[in-house]
């Protein structure tokens, strides 16, 4: 394991409400019901500016994926519906290939019955491809044990169309019940790999984050326990060798269940949902160099409105900077505050971009979408107080 040395960057950051002059529009506004209650998952960005993502589970269909165009006219790209080996609840986000083609997971619609760790029994999932004609098609259903189960933080996709993730279930780790997880392969021709099963020690277990490569194959991703008992940051090569890069351990954060970004020099950023230093447990933004020194970049503490509990993925933007959310904090939405969206530097300089409102949206789900220019885009819930709260797509803008 590397070395476990930290750099604590945020004592003397600056919290402030808005950092430069932007633009918070709300893009999308679901309607509930049919329309979907909000996206679940990472959004996905073309070159255009449309934004596509996934709506999840509800009392009036199975799910949707979508596209909104910038101007915010939405379209269904195809509806899920509920039979035997077909996908339904959609979740992670979608990944696109060359072709155009789209790609997810689903949590239901598969073959196979999976046990999970709060003894529900619930479908092992699916990996599906999304067609141009909105044709849905099942590249592998899930059958739990040394197969894995319960896909859902997303995928990758490389340059020749194979498909990679995560299951947060299954395996051969016997440390866990149901299973430690594992990292899977897919494929172009729709053959499907378990490059790694953890064993829920020192490796980790239960990765619930997308993965990410780099230029030579190798998997970057996060378990949100094992290790230290905090979680792991973990290498798996394309031959399906993995190492430790770090093990949490609470003071350093904890629970890293989200993805990571990996910018030009090799080194990570992610976010932690819990810990961090001097026994604070609102989690943390956090560096790790490719020498495996982890930097702590800002400790989210609820104080004078700083958001707590970052979600999702990070999003790299211009010049290098990292963008994120965090589902609690800032203002509003009672004691707990309707959730922030904050800038972060590479060297650690932070600054709150953007305070969720009660009238607008609140408490953003999950990761962010960049245009590169500093531009990002999300979801959250829609205005607090209603008796439903459907979700909106959000931009900030400059």
């Amino acid at each position: 394991m590397r070395s476990k040395s930290f750099v604590v960057l945020c004592a003397l950051a600056m919290l402030t409400g808005a950092a430069e002059a932007r633009d918070f529009r709300v893009v999308y506004q679901f309607g509930g019901g049919a329309d979907g209650d909000g996206a679940t998952g990472k959004l996905l960005r073309d070159s255009a500016g449309n934004l596509y993502g996934v709506t999840g589970l509800n009392s009036d269909n199975y799910g949707t994926v979508f596209a909104v165009s910038p101007g915010g006219a939405k379209t269904v790209l195809h509806n899920f519906q509920f039979s035997i080996n077909t996908p339904s609840n959609p979740t992670g986000g979608v990944v696109e290939d060359a072709q155009g083609n789209l790609y997810g997971e689903a949590v239901y619609g598969g073959l196979y019955t999976c046990f999970d760790i709060n003894n529900a029994n619930p479908d092992c999932g699916s990996v599906y491809k999304l067609a141009g004609d909105g044709t849905v098609t099942s590249l592998h259903s899930f059958e739990g044990d040394v197969d894995g189960g319960g896909p859902g933080g997303g995928l990758a996709i490389d340059g020749s169309g194979n498909l990679y993730g995560t299951t947060k279930y299954g395996g051969t780790g016997s440390f866990c019940s149901g299973g430690c997880g594992t990292v899977f392969k897919i494929a172009s021709d729709g053959t499907k790999t378990t490059l790694y099963n953890f064993a829920g020690q020192s490796d980790g277990a239960r990765p619930t984050g997308a993965v990410i490569a780099d230029r030579q194959g190798n998997l970057y991703g996060t378990t949100a326990i094992g290790g230290n008992g905090f979680g792991t940051v973990f290498k798996v090569t394309s031959g399906g060798s993995e190492s430790t890069l770090y093990a949490f351990s609470g003071t350093d954060g904890g629970q890293p269940s989200n993805g990571l970004v990996m910018d030009a020099q090799g080194d990570l950023f992610g976010t932690t949902a819990s810990g961090g230093p001097g026994g604070g447990q609102y989690g943390e933004v956090f560096k790790l160099a490719s020498n495996g020194t982890l930097s702590i970049l800002h400790a989210f503490d609820h104080a004078s409105g700083d958001g707590v509990y970052p979600q999702g993925n990070l999003a790299l933007g211009a010049n290098g900077n990292l963008y994120g959310v965090t589902t609690q904090g800032g203002t509003g939405c009672a004691s707990y505050g309707c959730g922030t969206l904050f800038r972060i530097t590479k060297d650690g300089a932070y600054a709150q971009l953007y305070r969720f409102k009660t009238k607008v949206a609140h408490n953003p789900l999950d990761g962010l979408a960049s245009d590169g220019r500093g531009n990002v885009y999300g979801s959250a819930l829609g205005p607090y107080g209603k008796t439903t709260q459907p979700g909106v797509l959000f931009a900030l803008e400059k």
